[in-house]
Formats: C-alpha cells, sequence, structure tokens
C-alpha cells in the first residue's frame, strides 16, 4: 500500500488524514468544539486551530521508534481538509 498524499481513504486523501477526523467525530466534546469554532472562523484559521490542538496532545516525550512513527503520520494529516468539513457542516447547521 502506498502512503502518499493522493492516496484516497474513506473520502479522505490519506489513512493519518481519516483516522484524525475518524476520532475527532467520536469525540462529542472534540466535534462540537470544532463544530462552534468553525462557525466563526475560516478554514485556514481552523486547520491551524486543529493542528495546534494535536500538537499540544503529543503523548510522547522521548525519542523513539514510536516518536517518529508518530511524527511521520501527523506530517501526513491534511488539516485543512478536515477544517474543510467542519465549516461546511457548520454551515449546514446555520441553515
Amino acid at each position: 500500500m502506498s502512503w502518499n498524499k493522493c492516496e484516497s481513504m474513506g473520502g479522505y486523501c490519506n489513512k493519518p488524514t481519516y483516522d484524525v477526523k475518524l476520532w475527532i467525530d467520536n469525540d462529542e466534546y472534540l466535534q462540537k468544539m470544532f463544530i462552534t469554532s468553525a462557525s466563526t472562523m475560516d478554514v485556514y484559521d481552523l486547520s491551524k486551530e486543529i493542528e495546534d490542538y494535536f500538537e499540544g496532545e503529543y503523548p510522547l516525550e522521548s525519542a523513539s521508534v514510536f516518536s517518529d512513527l508518530l511524527n511521520w503520520a501527523l506530517a501526513y494529516v491534511n488539516w485543512y481538509e478536515i477544517a474543510e468539513v467542519f465549516v461546511a457542516d457548520a454551515k449546514e447547521i446555520a441553515q
């Protein structure tokens, strides 16, 4: 399986992006937080907010094979794509 940024997974550009969005969707607090933000932010700013949130939750403190793998996966997350979905959802809710 190729892991390039063009690979489609669950409607998202790649598996890391799909996984992050899936975890957000399964966490009621995060979902509400990002939908609320999406109603007042543009896509770019929201993408940075989502990325900053996950960077702040980084669980590994020392260098290891696990931190390398996690850093690799996070580098492939398309935060903008996730934010686009939240902005579209917020617009739907507002109608």
